[in-house]
């Protein structure tokens, strides 16, 4: 059976790492997978294997989107793919509803993103965004989302069918994060990881290590992500804050870099305001560290029942932040409370776990 996988980017990130391992456990059931990567910069990842995966790139020119549809109408005659999953943006879910409806080709739209961060600015894009995206839901045989925060938002705000969703969280790939596991951490090194986005909050984080800093002035601290709407301010703050010694700020690179500055990190700071799901989460917990986490959003999945001392309960009261960042700092997680995380992720998010759902839908 011949499945096609559209993706809108091979760079780095959850959505990637999560699609690592679903291809895996695809190709361990012989299933023929095509990757089709519709990108304009075509940047590879260096955790998807090429080994027994075609890699097919076609280019995203904003200009020439008939060209991306042509290709694929090329590729669809030649292959005849039993289903294509499309997941990245909401303009590869367009892409591949136009072609399913067209050819008649089971369509599987796997969302892993918020809808409004999705909502083109110009007139013209977000009438095709709300005709093919918002209001085309029907021609898909399934709708895949990561999240039950997704689920309420995809539904009560679109009007989305709820017979036709599933939820499958996102995973992580074991055996690529266990080459980076047990090693000492040196430095009491605290790293916030994510898109330099409001929505990841790194403003009341920022508010919140300069309180911080009246008792551990010598502190560092690595936001590492690319940059989002909020970089300039973000930028700003540590500047009036006069906290540039203290907070660098990386851009992500790739994701064999991000889990060795993982890995050797002592505290991980998650505290997002807003989180389709979490992988970066789920990595942090596998690997063991010593983290604070908000109960928001897509976090919830993952902490749902459990009552620790890192959990973040009011992201906005950068005060409660503080509080957990130096109880955390100079009293870290005992064992026992990093095996309740561990077990839950092992439990409900491991890459053999998630695919038995993929299975049930792809019949």
């Amino acid at each position: 059976m011949n499945i096609f996988f559209l993706i809108n980017t091979l760079r780095s990130g959850g959505a990637q790492q999560a699609l690592t391992s679903i291809l895996e456990n695809f190709k361990k059931e012989n299933l023929n997978v095509y990757l089709i990567v519709i990108d304009r910069k075509n940047k590879i990842d260096s955790t998807i294997s090429n080994d027994n995966l075609n890699v097919i790139y076609l280019n995203s020119s904003t200009k020439k989107p008939f060209n991306v549809l042509k290709n694929l109408f090329y590729l669809t005659n030649r292959h005849k793919p039993k289903y294509i999953i499309s997941t990245g943006n909401s303009e590869i879910i367009i892409f591949s509803r136009l072609i399913c409806f067209l050819k008649k080709i089971k369509n599987i739209s796997w969302i892993q993103f918020d809808y409004e961060n999705s909502v083109p600015r110009s007139i013209y894009k977000k009438i095709i965004w709300i005709l093919f995206f918002k209001k085309f839901s029907f021609i898909d045989n399934k709708i895949v989302l990561i999240s039950n925060y997704l689920k309420k938002r995809y539904i009560s705000d679109l009007g989305w069918d709820i017979k036709k969703i599933s939820i499958i969280p996102n995973t992580f790939s074991r055996d690529y994060i266990n080459l980076f596991k047990n090693k000492k951490v040196k430095n009491k090194i605290i790293l916030c990881p994510g898109r330099l986005d409001y929505d990841k909050n790194h403003l009341e984080i920022i508010k919140a290590l300069n309180v911080f800093k009246n008792k551990y002035d010598n502190f560092k601290c690595l936001f590492i992500g690319e940059k989002g709407n909020a970089y300039k301010d973000i930028k700003e703050s540590i500047q009036f804050n006069k906290l540039e010694k203290n907070i660098k700020i990386e851009k992500f690179s790739n994701s064999k870099k991000f889990l060795q500055k993982l890995n050797s990190s002592f505290l991980v700071i998650l505290a997002s305001k807003k989180e389709p799901f979490g992988v970066i989460a789920l990595e942090t917990i596998f690997l063991k560290k010593n983290f604070i986490i908000s109960n928001s959003t897509g976090f919830k999945d993952i902490i749902n029942g459990i009552k620790t001392r890192n959990i973040i309960h009011d992201y906005k009261n950068s005060e409660e932040i503080y509080k957990k960042i130096i109880s955390l700092y100079s009293r870290p997680l005992k064992q026992t409370e990093k095996e309740i995380f561990y077990e839950r992720i092992i439990k409900n998010f491991e890459s053999k776990t998630v695919f038995k759902k993929w299975k049930k839908i792809i019949v």
